[in-house]
């Protein structure tokens, strides 16, 4: 035989071997729930092979109870595997279950645990989505809500209590709470790099009077269980918020503190008319945070009513990157703040995070303006009285620079007027003016809209 084919024989000899060895396992059950005399014997183990026994809490959870040896003895019902190891760097594992010969239902079914609760007291956007395991696979499941799936979604704050039943009927319940609370922050970022005076301030928005405890963090650094914390440092830092009655679950949540050498876009209508602002988290440890160049609000879009989907466009020394989030909001006319925080936990210092900031305006028609878009936006909020006498009042969307034009149904012009960084315009009208229909046109860098006016 060629001495590479009788290499491929025995390499191929090899992997079948250790793939197939330990498939025949030899299991005595235990008597009783309790008498704990159960065993299993792998057959023929080979020499140079060794051994490690488990015993499974769930399929991820395994606790070695020996090590060595072909056979284990003094096993009480329940879930188990044994690792055999060679000395040629294989590996095969092989799974058994030790029954009770009095009691099939002995071996209890696990319930994982994978929940999201919903995003405020009074929004259904939250899921459930546990695996039944152990026990008798495969498995039928059954929600107090009527459901038989293992996954629910679309859910309201409250509790969801699930049946699992396996394949001889044996069966587990578990009751899952969803906590509709919310932890609003307030965030004041620091000016320049080197400054420590930011500061954060939680608000609960709750369904319910409870009281709550407050763990805030900084890395290895902790601070008082308060509401807020100040005289803080740019950095990336941790709020979780927990119901003192329960400790379950709670809001846990990164927040990040900038200064003007992490944060990027601008805020053009400034911020006297802003009505709420919408924040949003991303950890990305795969970013090159060193290769960032600029950032800014790219695109806003309503759906469903009450979800604005943003886009945040990034630019890099090797390219476009975007960020996308749904978020809750009421849908109201006016301006609103749009923020985005990226980090990496796993790298708190200042280069290993950023903060865009970006404003939109939502007119009453429903039409979205972006701060990219400023130019598009009609700035006139409103103009009284109308009809009007001695004197115009004209209500601004922005503080700006504005140039204003009364013109007649001719076409002419009969009063110009300049107003400096002003977001209301007090207009006087010459005494002389003839009643009649005009038109005011308000002007401010480069566009202009006209409002039609009576006097």
């Amino acid at each position: 035989m060629n001495p590479l084919n009788r290499s491929l024989t025995a390499i191929f000899f090899l992997f079948y071997f250790t793939f197939s060895y330990g498939q025949t396992i030899s299991i005595t059950n235990s008597t009783t729930n309790t008498s704990c005399d159960g065993n299993a014997e792998l057959d023929s183990l080979t020499p140079g092979f060794n051994t490690r026994w488990f015993i499974l809490d769930s399929i991820a959870n395994a606790t070695v109870i020996q090590t060595g040896g072909d056979t284990i003895a003094n096993l009480c019902p329940g879930h188990y595997k044994v690792i055999v190891d060679s000395a040629f760097f294989f590996q095969y594992e092989h799974l058994f279950v030790i029954e009770s010969d009095s009691d099939p239902c002995a071996n209890p079914i696990y319930i994982s645990d994978d929940n999201c609760d919903p995003s405020g007291p009074a929004v259904c956007n939250g899921f459930l989505n546990p695996q039944g395991t152990m026990g008798h696979p495969p498995y039928s499941y059954l929600w107090s809500t009527g459901d038989t799936v293992n996954h629910i979604y679309l859910l309201c704050e409250g509790s969801y209590t699930l049946t699992v039943t396996d394949s001889i009927g044996c069966q587990a319940t578990k009751t899952f709470y969803l906590d509709g609370f919310t932890a609003e922050l307030d965030l004041t970022h620091n000016i320049q790099p080197g400054d420590c005076i930011g500061s954060a301030q939680t608000t609960i928005v709750d369904n319910e009077t409870s009281d709550f405890i407050y763990t805030w963090s900084h890395g290895n650094e902790t601070f008082p269980p308060t509401t807020g914390i100040t005289d803080l440092c740019s950095g990336i830092y941790n709020l979780l918020v927990q119901r003192t009655a329960t400790y379950n679950g709670g809001s846990h949540q990164y927040f990040v503190i900038s200064d003007s050498s992490t944060t990027y876009g601008y805020l053009p209508y400034g911020d006297s008319l802003v009505i709420d602002t919408l924040s949003s988290t991303f950890e990305d440890c795969l970013f090159d945070y060193t290769s960032l160049d600029s950032a800014y609000l790219a695109n806003a879009s309503i759906y469903n009513d009450s979800n604005l989907v943003v886009t945040w466009n990034v630019m890099t020394d090797n390219g476009t990157y975007q960020y996308i989030d749904t978020i809750h909001f009421d849908n109201n006319s006016g301006v609103y703040n749009l923020v985005v925080s990226v980090y990496c936990e796993e790298f708190k210092s200042t280069e290993h995070f950023f903060t865009i900031n970006g404003q939109m305006y939502i007119d009453p028609s429903g039409q979205i303006y972006l701060n990219d878009q400023e130019q598009m936006l009609n700035p006139v909020l409103g103009v009284h009285p109308n009809p009007f006498h001695d004197k115009l009042v004209v209500s601004l969307i922005r503080k700006a620079d504005y140039t204003i034009e009364l013109i007649d149904a001719s076409a002419r012009s009969i009063l110009t007027d300049t107003f400096i960084q002003s977001s209301s315009l007090d207009i006087q009208i010459p005494e002389s003016l003839s009643p009649g229909a005009y038109f005011l046109k308000v002007s401010s860098h480069g566009h202009s809209q006209t409002i039609k006016v009576l006097h």
